[in-house]
């Protein structure tokens, strides 16, 4: 039993090792940094409560553009009005894709990047600025939201309440407005999603927890987005879309394929 023990440390000791030194490879490829530590990297150097001071204490030995590990992933920091304003407004293209969330890249729906996200978000932005004409109004969408807020203060009667979670619902509202043509009632069950998740996907998702809930809620939001799919595809009125999905659909038919996956990454991604 204690040769197996012994076995079992020293596998998991060269597999650090191992893992170590593939990241150490890719480490010339980036801006410098820190050095990473096995398995967490460079997370428990940073203060979670305020991690700007240690990003400020890395700019000062490391420059404006550096590096940091979160486990297996790199994180590139721009630090500075000087770097950012070169990297955004001159590299703007070259920065405008889209970060792969975990959850979606599991296989949960589908996903998109590159040329075709960004065609997809100039046709956005283009919809949501005719948006509104001949119909109820972004302005107006709002005012109705911020109506209900205020009712939902008002059930507190004087008492102490924090109101994150009712402000959330309300932003959350304003976009389901906009993008589905209707709203959700403040108590419906929601739960905050974890950043942890993408870290360690593979690990957390084998132990027991409030994590699973987060998958079950992911699975019905794919759902409603299947059925706002299959009752927009082939039922959109060109001359009086309803909402911004229906704008975008249309849209999107006259540019590629409209098929029922790319339809739910439409409205998937309009809520994300």
């Amino acid at each position: 039993m204690d040769n197996l023990y012994n076995d079992f440390n020293a596998g998991l000791v060269l597999l650090l090792l191992w893992k170590s030194q593939r990241k150490q490879s890719s480490i010339g490829q980036l801006p410098p940094g820190p050095t990473p530590y096995p398995l967490l990297a460079n997370m428990l150097q940073i203060d979670v409560k305020e991690p700007y001071k240690y990003y400020l204490k890395l700019s000062k030995k490391y420059g404006s553009v550096f590096t940091i590990w979160l486990a297996n992933s790199p994180v590139v920091i721009i630090s500075g009005y000087q770097a950012l304003k070169d990297t955004m407004i001159g590299l703007g293209e070259e920065f405008s894709g889209r970060y792969f969330w975990e959850l979606e890249r599991a296989g949960r729906v589908l996903s998109t990047s590159g040329h075709r996200w960004k065609e997809m978000r100039r046709v956005t932005l283009m919809t949501l600025k005719n948006f509104g004409m001949g119909r109820r109004s972004i302005e107006e969408r709002v005012r109705e939201e911020a109506e209900k807020l205020v009712e939902m203060f008002k059930k507190c009667k004087g008492s102490a309440f924090s109101p994150a979670d009712m402000l959330s619902n309300t932003v959350a509202n304003v976009i389901c407005s906009i993008v589905f043509g209707q709203r959700f009632e403040f108590e419906d069950p929601h739960s905050p999603i974890g950043q942890i998740y993408n870290v360690f996907p593979k690990l957390v998702s084998l132990f027991p927890g409030k994590h699973h809930l987060l998958f079950r809620d992911v699975d019905k939001a794919r759902e409603y987005c299947k059925r706002q799919a299959k009752a927009r595809i082939n039922n959109v009125d060109p001359s009086c879309p309803q909402d911004l999905i229906d704008a975008f659909v249309e849209l999107l038919g006259c540019r590629w394929p409209i098929s029922e996956k790319r339809c739910i990454c439409c409205i998937w991604h309009g809520c994300v």
